[in-house]
């Protein structure tokens, strides 16, 4: 999990940077040579992103009426995975079963409204949900 706090980035550059990321925006990935483009039509979306990141963003925060310092966490970019064993050892179904779980769990414990996106890249070593 990696928090953003206004403080120590710009909200804009790391949320066009984090979706660029998620959605696979990029023509190629230095900085994560494990990346296959090839494969990145077998990633698929669990909450489908309805507007850019920063918007959804700014958004949420004004509809709730948060006062926002310079030390605020604005966003929390959330990671879930298993080992390479646990998904050998079961099916693609499984698979998408243990993703939609993990979604669920997060809207009961933060809210179906904060969740901007929920993708599963399946373009890398190991599937993982952002």
């Amino acid at each position: 999990m990696r928090s953003w706090r206004s403080e120590a980035t710009d909200q804009g550059t790391d949320t066009k940077n984090l979706a660029k990321h998620h959605e696979r925006k990029k023509q190629q990935y230095d900085s994560n040579p494990y990346i296959d483009l090839r494969r990145s039509d077998k990633n698929y979306h669990l909450v489908q992103l309805v507007q850019d990141y920063s918007a959804v963003i700014d958004n949420r925060i004004r509809d709730v009426g948060c006062r926002v310092r310079k030390d605020s966490v604005l966003f929390i970019d959330i990671l879930i995975t298993a080992s390479p064993e646990f998904f050998a050892s079961h099916s693609e179904q499984d698979e998408r079963t243990y993703f939609q779980l993990a979604v669920d769990f997060l809207k009961r414990e933060v809210g179906e409204e904060n969740i901007i996106s929920a993708v599963v890249h399946k373009d890398e070593a190991n599937p993982h949900l952002h």
